[in-house]
């Protein structure tokens, strides 16, 4: 019997509008508490990821014993990964998937002529895929090896095709979504309203605080402010399908 699908996550920051980014970047100053929200989350791995089969462990220090160990994956586009700052990147304690059909990506020498490469720095892995279909994939395969990284959550970090892409595959079953309580200037936009018609009629539904804190693995308040700007309020929320 095949084992099932990897669920996905999609992670992401948005205005009422549903802005995203503009010009390559975020479009609002620097969110600091958002953005260690960020780190958290997709650096923790559940601890009902360790009850399984298979031995594995979520401290890769231990992994040349154990020969195997947790870690959550961040798969992005080409121009997300190109517009990471290359001193923060690949992102630290997680494992980087980067969708791109191009041969050659910035800061990746290793790739083939299929668009399949992988780069290595220390633990922190950079996996390279021409679609994110055959990333998935990729990531699935790696479930059956003996010896490397598992994978445990699997957080889709955008860009915009990206998001859309995910949204489109069975697999993807929750959204972390950071409201930005005001509009900036975009030109990149999420593409569905969850909250919406649309959202609704694609099976999403906002689950409450306490089941958003269950999920993230911490406690999640009702909204947060950062004094940048005049200041932005924002909110966490998780959605499900």
């Amino acid at each position: 019997m095949p084992s099932p699908r990897l669920p996905l996550t999609l992670i992401v920051a948005a205005t009422p509008s549903l802005g995203i980014g503009r010009a390559g970047t975020l479009p609002w100053p620097p969110l600091k508490s958002e953005m260690a929200y960020f780190a958290r989350v997709t650096k923790r791995v559940p601890s009902s990821f360790l009850q399984g089969p298979k031995t594995v462990v979520s401290d890769p220090q231990n992994a040349i014993k154990e020969k195997q160990w947790l870690k959550n994956v961040v798969v992005m586009g080409r121009k997300t990964w190109e517009s990471i700052p290359p001193r923060f990147r690949p992102l630290r304690g997680r494992v980087n998937v980067i969708v791109s059909g191009r041969g050659v990506l910035d800061g990746i020498a290793q790739v083939t002529d299929k668009g399949e490469g992988i780069a290595q720095e220390g633990r922190d892995e950079v996996l390279v895929f021409p679609s994110l279909e055959r990333a998935v994939e990729g990531l699935e395969e790696r479930r059956g090896e003996n010896e490397g990284f598992v994978p445990a959550r699997v957080f889709v970090i955008g860009g915009e095709m990206l998001y859309r892409a995910a949204l489109a595959m069975a697999q993807t079953r929750y959204v972390l979504l950071t409201k930005v309580g005001r509009e900036f200037e975009c030109d990149a936009f999420f593409p569905v309203n969850l909250e919406g018609e649309e959202g609704k009629e694609r099976g999403w539904e906002r689950k409450g605080r306490e089941e958003l804190s269950a999920f993230v693995g911490e406690e999640v308040g009702e909204r947060e402010r950062e004094e940048v700007d005049g200041g932005v309020d924002f909110e966490f929320c998780l959605f499900e399908r």
